[in-house]
């Protein structure tokens, strides 16, 4: 979250100046700041079997006749049992794990169209940050064991985190209705890297083979939660 914000105040004056130049009160009607609720729907591309609900925000602010810059963030919540994993007594068929997503945006709008409205193309670099809070809480014991036999686990071995960083485009419509209220739609495509180096495993530690399938697991499912991406807003302009 800090290097998105550090390029949105680097990025920030830069633009502003130039678009300065081209046009002295950009903006509808003159009104500059846009802030938005949001929400998207995606699904696995492998027949649709899994499927993605995020909610969140963003903010816009017009420095120029076709060029903006804003912040946006998402979450979510997803159960994955992409990955297995079993000991002694148990069987681990899946995991709960939340992501908050925070993007630095660029829109562009075309030269038939005047920001924000119309027709737009989004350019956003994101930063996930996942987490589960209970690895293990979906555990299953082998028919053949004692539950008082068998190992818990506490708060401090099951909590695990990580993170990725994306990119992603999106292409959408705005419509502005009573000079205030501005719906946006359109649909977005996105590639998600993986990032190793974030997620502190410790060789050697027991940890490490939870670290891992957590790594695993949170990719594949930021990935093709972001690949192809049905979006749609509400916001208001001032």
């Amino acid at each position: 979250m800090k290097w998105i914000l550090f390029l949105f105040v680097i990025l920030l004056p830069v633009f502003g100046s130039s678009q300065s130049r081209e046009v002295r009160n950009p903006g509808y009607l003159g009104k500059h700041f846009l802030l938005s609720a949001e929400g998207s729907f995606s699904g696995s591309i492998f027949l649709m079997k899994e499927y993605y609900f995020k909610y969140g925000g963003a903010a816009e602010l017009v420095l120029g006749k076709h060029f903006s810059m804003g912040l946006s963030y998402m979450h979510n919540s997803i159960e994955t049992s992409n990955y297995s994993k079993s000991d002694d007594c148990y069987f681990y068929p899946s995991f709960t794990f939340a992501t908050n997503a925070y993007s630095l945006d660029f829109y562009f709008y075309p030269s038939r169209s005047i920001a924000p409205v119309g027709s737009f193309l989004r350019l956003q670099a994101t930063y996930f940050r996942n987490y589960t809070n209970n690895f293990y809480q979906n555990k299953v014991i082998y028919y053949n064991k004692d539950p008082y036999s068998c190992p818990g686990y506490g708060p401090s071995a099951d909590t695990l985190r990580g993170s990725n960083i994306g990119i992603s485009i999106f292409y959408g419509r705005k419509r502005i209705f009573y000079n205030t209220l501005v719906v946006s739609y359109g649909v977005q495509f996105g590639y998600t890297f993986s990032n190793p180096m974030a997620y502190n495993i410790r060789y050697g530690d027991s940890a490490y083979e939870e670290q891992q399938i957590f790594y695993k697991a949170v990719c594949y499912e930021n990935f093709f939660s972001s690949l192809i991406v049905l979006k749609a807003s509400v916001g208001v302009i001032w």
